[in-house]
């Protein structure tokens, strides 16, 4: 889905950003064929090109039903570590289903893909400021 901004999406230690073919570089295929940040992702059966990504990356923003946004690390630079997913959003049920990469391995054990998490966690909640019209208030982890 194509947002506006997500400037607000930040905490101490991450900000989190809608994630756009051009975000898509060297070191996110080195992710996806990575055997120690591949092994519990379904992705791990396909074979990854640049295109590839950049073709899923676009899937997701035209679909109405998958938010798609990077991770960055503060402590790391400001450097894209990783993604974090809600898809499929289903309305009807106030659902989406969470998944999360965190594919540089220098950012594992800093508690990224927690804080990422918890600011996702409000964001298709009725009340929320932000994104509050999405209206998919309960989570799952995938």
């Amino acid at each position: 889905m194509k947002l506006d901004s997500t400037s607000n999406w930040s905490s101490p230690q991450v900000e989190l950003f809608l994630l756009e073919p051009r975000h898509v570089g060297p070191e996110y295929l080195d992710w996806l064929t990575d055997p120690m940040v591949n092994q519990y992702l379904e992705s791990r059966f396909a074979t990854h090109t640049m295109a590839s990504i950049c073709d899923f990356v676009n899937t997701c923003l035209i679909d109405p039903n998958t938010l798609f946004l990077g991770i960055r690390s503060k402590a790391l630079d400001g450097r894209h570590v990783g993604n974090i997913k809600i898809s499929p959003i289903d309305r009807k049920h106030g659902l989406g289903e969470v998944g999360i990469l965190i594919g540089d391995r220098s950012a594992w054990g800093r508690g990224i893909a927690s804080e990422a998490i918890s600011i996702m966690s409000p964001v298709g909640h009725p009340n929320s400021s932000t994104f509050g019209h999405l209206k998919f208030p309960h989570l799952i982890g995938a």
